[in-house]
């Protein structure tokens, strides 16, 4: 690293480091933006557990609107 700052000058060397260092964080900035775990659900979101008594009620209800449309 001596070797490019003698070579370029610190001024250019700087230059030189800052530029990389900006299209790093652009690159790692434009990746987290359009990856695709920034599609998925957001885990501070609750999430709505069926018990079995919610699930029996509504074969119930299902079946009772399955039996009207039957009977007409």
């Amino acid at each position: 690293m001596t070797d490019m700052i003698q070579k370029f000058g610190t001024k250019k060397f700087k230059k030189y480091v800052f530029i990389w260092l900006i299209a790093l964080a652009v690159f790692i900035g434009v990746y987290r933006y359009f990856s695709p775990n920034s599609f998925q659900k957001d885990e501070s979101e609750i999430d709505v557990i069926l018990t079995d008594e919610m699930i029996d009620d509504i074969k119930q209800q299902t079946q009772q609107k399955l039996d009207s449309i039957n009977n007409k």
